[in-house]
């Protein structure tokens, strides 16, 4: 997180215009996507027959490069069937996030808690809950289903998690309304739409 600041004499005009900022702005944004592209992997998802006629969706959690994050799914809209296992892993990417399924009528757990003292500064803490992992390795429509902290193994606190999994068994459709990506259910007879909760940025 490096800068730098000029001072210029009162009287001295600036080196550069708002355009010429915002020109040069958007060349380094053009820099940083192309890099982006070139480090891609050349599948965004990968497909494991798990030998029991269901599958394993891999799904990378963005791309990290040394300047930038791409911070959201490469490949938001999925379609699965009923017995189907997606894993999403952090291998490629530096930031840590979470992935986290929403039981309707409830709200994203929040990341820090802020406890009012008597005297002096509220204390701010980490919520265990947006922390650590919670709900079984089932989605169910009516529970919480989060994967704690996620990161890249080669970054990330050692033994920290670096890959989360997910079996889906039963159809529905859920929403929230930041950072989504689409999970498509097919079986037989029926289809519907599950929103896909990913990510939290500050």
């Amino acid at each position: 997180m490096l800068g730098e600041v000029t001072v210029l004499a009162a009287d001295a005009d600036y080196a550069f215009t708002q355009a010429d900022w915002d020109a040069d702005a958007e060349a380094e944004k053009a820099a940083h996507i192309a890099a982006m592209a070139a480090d891609r992997p050349e599948k965004v998802i990968e497909l494991t027959d798990l030998g029991d006629g269901s599958r394993e969706y891999l799904l990378r959690a963005g791309i990290s490069t040394a300047n930038a994050d791409l911070m959201w799914l490469e490949e938001p809209d999925l379609t699965v069937y009923a017995g189907d296992t997606v894993k999403w892993t952090w291998d490629f990417t530096f930031a840590p996030h979470t992935v986290t399924f929403i039981p309707d009528g409830q709200t994203t757990p929040a990341f820090v808690l802020v406890e009012p003292q008597a005297a002096g500064s509220p204390t701010i803490i980490f919520n265990p809950v947006a922390i650590g992992p919670a709900g079984g390795a089932t989605h169910s429509s009516t529970e919480l289903a989060h994967s704690g902290m996620l990161f890249n193994p080669l970054v990330g606190p050692p033994g920290a998690p670096g890959t989360y999994s997910l079996k889906f068994e039963e159809t529905g459709s859920k929403e929230r309304p930041d950072m989504v990506g689409t999970l498509f259910f097919v079986d037989i007879c029926w289809s519907g739409i599950l929103r896909l909760l990913y990510g939290t940025c500050s």
